[in-house]
């Protein structure tokens, strides 16, 4: 998927299946601890939780952000509620400057509201943060260039109005 291999884990074996997950690389079926307490981290390693539940995202953050090696991209998927539990939780044993590569919640504000688009949203981000880019549109950088507007000079109305590329 966009070039990234994908790994979904599960500590379920009726969620961690292949019948589940026809197009991942890898479906591990194994404690979050256990896998993210060996997992091969580096600068190419983008990680999306999307556990079960408050506790799990603890747990599995814990064991990430202990590790020496980090991994480009934490992304947590939750409510603002979750979200802020699990920050409780975790800065009693972690600095602030431990979170600086964790994402949540995860996605590019599109207004995304059906899966498929929160799954835009979300690789957008990851996206956004692997090629070091700002996520801006590229529409903005045209208007540097369209200094008096593409109608300048088009007869009978056939170019969009000025005030459309602002």
């Amino acid at each position: 998927m966009l070039g990234f291999f994908v790994t979904v884990i599960d500590d379920r074996p009726e969620f961690a299946n292949r019948e589940r997950f026809p197009t991942a690389d890898e479906v591990v079926c194994r404690s979050y601890l256990d896998y993210f307490s060996e997992v091969v981290l580096s600068e190419h390693t983008y990680i999306l939780l999307l556990t079960r539940g408050h506790k799990y995202d603890v747990l599995s953050l814990r064991e990430l952000l202990k590790r020496d090696e980090k991994a480009a991209y934490i992304g947590m998927i939750g409510s603002r509620r979750r979200i802020s539990g699990v920050f409780e939780e975790l800065r009693i044993d972690f600095p602030n400057e431990s979170f600086n590569h964790l994402f949540t919640p995860v996605g590019l504000d599109i207004g995304a509201e059906t899966p498929a688009e929160i799954a835009v949203s979300i690789l957008a981000e990851i996206l956004k943060v692997k090629n070091q880019k700002s996520g801006n549109s590229l529409s903005t950088k045209v208007r540097k260039y369209a200094k008096l507007g593409f109608h300048e000079g088009v007869k009978n109305g056939t170019a969009a109005p000025y005030n459309a590329y602002k």
